[in-house]
C-alpha cells in the first residue's frame, strides 16, 4: 500500500526516501523527539509514538517512512496538548468559572 504511494511520487523523493544518510538524519530526530517524549513525561505521546512504529512495520519495509509517520503521529498529540493548555489559559474551560452568576446571588433563573 505505502509501496505504491511511494512509487508513484517523484524520483527525487523516492532517492531521498531510499539514502542512508536520510535514514541516520531521521533516525537522529527520532531519538530526540523520544527523550524530548521522556524528559517531559509525556507518556501517551511516546505510547501513540511506539505504536505508530509497530503498525507502520506492518505496511511498509522503508524505516524511513515508519519513524517519519510515528513522528508525525507522536507530535500531533504534543500538539493537541499544548492546544489545550492555550485554550485553559484563556478561560474557555476555567475551573470554578459559572458564567452569569454573582456570588451572592443563589436564585436559579432558568431560561426555556
Amino acid at each position: 500500500m505505502v509501496k505504491k504511494i511511494i512509487n508513484k511520487s517523484p524520483k527525487v523523493v523516492q532517492q531521498a526516501l531510499s539514502n542512508k544518510y536520510v535514514l541516520y538524519a531521521v533516525l537522529l530526530f527520532s531519538i530526540g523527539h523520544v527523550i524530548g517524549y521522556i524528559q517531559m513525561g509525556n507518556w501517551d505521546a511516546l505510547a501513540l509514538y511506539m505504536a505508530g512504529v509497530v503498525v507502520m512495520s506492518y505496511f511498509s519495509k522503508n524505516m524511513t517512512v515508519n519513524l517519519l509517520v510515528a513522528m508525525l503521529l507522536g507530535n500531533c498529540k504534543v500538539c493537541l496538548d499544548v492546544t489545550s493548555n492555550v485554550l485553559d489559559m484563556f478561560g474557555s474551560r476555567r475551573e470554578g468559572f459559572v458564567e452569569g452568576m454573582e456570588e451572592g446571588n443563589t436564585d436559579k433563573k432558568i431560561y426555556e
